[in-house]
C-alpha cells in the first residue's frame, strides 16, 4: 500500500513538473510576442486595412463575385478588431483572413516578419513537414532522429485538442487560393507555422496505428539545416526533366514557365532525340506554379501543328469618374438597349469592365516541332500561365489532360506597397476560355481524373504517372 502511494506521489510530482515546464514555455512565447512583435502602431494598422480595402475595391477584377456591400461591411467589422490587436502577429492573421475572403490565388499579402517565424523547425531537435495526401494530413518529411517516435507517413489526427478537420477549417481562413483544394493543401502545409516558442499539441497516428502525442515549440537553430531527414518521394523540383518509358514514351517534366530557369536549354537538348525516338508524349505540369504566359505559349507551339491558335479571352476593370457622375440618376431599366447609359450606370456602381479581348499565339516556324499523341498531367498546384497553356491546348485533338483539376487561378496582379513591412498584389485581369467558359475559381478539369492514393504515396509510387503510362500501353518503369 505504501509502495503504491509512493508511486502515485512520484507520478503527481512528474505531472506537476511537466505542467510547469509547459507553462514556462507558453509564458516564453507570450513574452517573445510582446517584445518582438509590436512594430506597427494602431494608426499604421488601420491605414493598412483601409489601403488594402480601397485597392481591392477599385482594382480586384472579381469584385462583382464578392459584391461591394459585402466587402464594405467586412471592412467596417474589421476596424475595431484591428484596433484591438495585441501585436503584429494578431494583425497579420486578421489581414490574411481579410485578403483570403476574396478567394483568389493571384491576390495575396506578404509580411516582412520582424521576428523568427518557422513552419518546420521546433525545439528539442524536431524537424518535420506536413502534406495533404488523399484527404489526410501526413508527415512527408521528418528528421531521422525522431522518425522512430513519429515515423514517416504518420497521420495528424488532432491539433491543440481539436480534430484535424476543425483545425484545417480554421487555418483555411488564412490561406490564399482560388479553389478549396489549393487552400486546403496550403492549410495542411502551414498547420504548425508560428513565431518562436509557439506551442502545438499534436496527436499523430503512425502507419501501424499507434497513437503518439507530442508538444512542439517553434524554434530554429543553424544546425537544423545539417540534420539527416527521412523524406517521401515527391515530384521533382527540376525545371526540366526527360525520361523514357517502354514503348518509346517520352516523359517531359516542365517545372516552371519562368524564363531563364533552364527550361529552354533542356528542350534544346532533348528535342532532337525526342524527334527521332518518341512515339507518345507525356508533359507533366504538376506542381508548376506558372511564370510567363507568352513563354508557355512558345513551348506549346512546339507540340501543336496550327500556325495560329487561341489563348484566353480577357478583360479588366475600368473607371471613368465623369461617367460615374452622369450615371448617378440612371436606373437599370434605362440601360436596356442603351450602351451609353449602361456605361454611365456601370461606372456609378463601380462595376464597369472593358470588352473581352482574345489573345492568339503564332506558331514559330523556326522552332522544332513534335506532334504526337500527348497527355498533359495536372494537379491542384498547376497554376497561372500553366492554365493559359491548358486553355490554348484544349482545342488540339491529339492532346488530352489527366490527373487532378488545376488550381483555377491566373491573371495579371497589381503589386502594391501598403505600409513598411507589408506588401500585396491584387488580380486585375479576368481570363476565360475563348468560348467564354469560366475556369478561374473553378479550375480546369482533366479529361481523365486520377488522384494520388495514400497507399501508393507511402510506397513511393506515382499513381497519376502510372495511369498515364498505362493509357499509352506502357509501364511505370524508367529505361535509358
Amino acid at each position: 500500500m505504501k509502495f503504491n502511494k509512493t508511486i502515485a506521489l512520484l507520478a503527481f510530482a512528474l505531472l506537476m513538473m511537466c505542467s510547469s515546464t509547459l507553462q514556462a514555455q507558453d509564458d516564453r512565447a507570450d513574452k517573445y510576442l510582446r517584445e518582438n512583435l509590436s512594430s506597427w502602431t494602431k494608426e499604421q494598422k488601420l491605414y493598412a486595412l483601409s489601403k488594402f480595402w480601397m485597392e481591392a475595391k477599385y482594382n480586384f477584377i472579381y469584385m462583382d463575385r464578392i459584391g461591394h456591400e459585402r466587402w464594405d461591411s467586412l471592412y467596417k467589422v474589421l476596424i475595431p478588431q484591428v484596433e484591438a490587436t495585441r501585436n503584429d502577429m494578431d494583425f497579420t492573421i486578421l489581414m490574411k483572413r481579410f485578403c483570403a475572403f476574396l478567394k483568389d490565388g493571384h491576390t495575396q499579402l506578404w509580411f516582412a516578419k520582424p521576428c523568427k517565424f518557422t513552419t518546420t523547425y521546433f525545439s528539442d531537435g524536431w524537424v518535420l513537414r506536413l502534406k495533404m495526401v488523399d484527404g489526410k494530413v501526413i508527415v512527408s518529411s521528418i528528421v531521422d532522429t525522431k522518425a522512430t517516435t513519429v515515423p514517416l507517413y504518420s497521420e495528424v489526427i488532432e491539433l491543440d485538442g481539436k480534430p484535424i478537420a476543425e483545425a484545417l477549417d480554421k487555418k483555411v481562413e488564412e490561406c490564399f487560393g482560388s479553389t478549396m483544394p489549393v487552400r486546403i493543401h496550403e492549410a495542411a502545409a502551414s498547420l504548425l507555422s508560428g513565431t518562436l516558442y509557439t506551442p502545438h499539441a499534436v496527436t499523430f497516428r503512425t502507419p501501424k496505428g499507434k497513437i503518439v502525442n507530442v508538444t512542439l515549440y517553434n524554434e530554429y537553430r543553424k544546425e537544423y539545416k545539417d540534420m539527416v531527414m527521412k523524406n517521401a518521394a515527391e515530384i521533382t523540383d527540376k525545371a526540366f526533366q526527360l525520361d523514357w518509358y517502354p514503348g518509346d514514351v517520352a516523359y517531359v517534366r516542365i517545372g516552371t514557365f519562368m524564363m531563364g530557369r533552364g527550361v529552354e536549354e533542356g528542350l534544346d537538348r532533348a528535342l532532337p532525340e525526342m524527334q527521332k525516338r518518341a512515339k507518345k508524349l507525356i508533359i507533366d505540369l504538376r506542381q508548376n506554379s506558372g511564370g510567363n504566359s507568352g513563354f508557355a505559349g512558345d513551348i506549346l507551339s512546339m507540340f501543336v501543328p496550327d500556325s495560329i491558335f487561341s489563348d484566353c479571352k480577357w478583360r479588366t476593370r475600368t473607371y471613368n469618374a465623369a461617367y460615374a457622375s452622369w450615371g448617378m440618376n440612371v436606373q437599370p431599366k434605362d440601360t436596356i438597349g442603351n450602351k451609353e447609359y449602361a456605361d454611365y450606370y456601370n461606372n456609378s456602381e463601380n462595376i464597369a469592365k472593358t470588352p473581352f479581348s482574345l489573345d492568339v499565339i503564332r506558331n514559330n516556324a523556326k522552332l522544332p516541332h513534335l506532334i504526337l499523341p500527348t497527355l498533359i498531367l495536372t494537379d491542384y498546384a498547376t497554376n497561372s500561365s500553366c492554365e493559359n497553356f491548358l486553355v490554348a491546348a484544349s482545342g488540339q485533338n491529339h492532346i488530352k489532360r489527366m490527373g487532378e483539376t488545376s488550381s483555377g487561378s491566373t491573371g495579371n496582379p497589381l503589386k502594391i506597397n501598403i505600409i513598411h513591412g507589408l506588401q500585396g498584389q491584387i488580380c486585375t485581369k479576368e481570363d476565360v476560355f475563348p468560348d467564354g467558359r469560366i475556369f478561374v475559381g473553378v479550375g480546369i478539369k482533366p479529361d481523365y481524373e486520377v488522384h494520388q492514393t495514400l497507399h501508393d504515396y507511402m510506397n513511393q509510387y506515382d499513381t497519376i504517372l502510372a495511369a498515364a503510362l498505362k493509357h499509352f500501353g506502357s509501364k511505370y518503369k524508367k529505361i535509358e
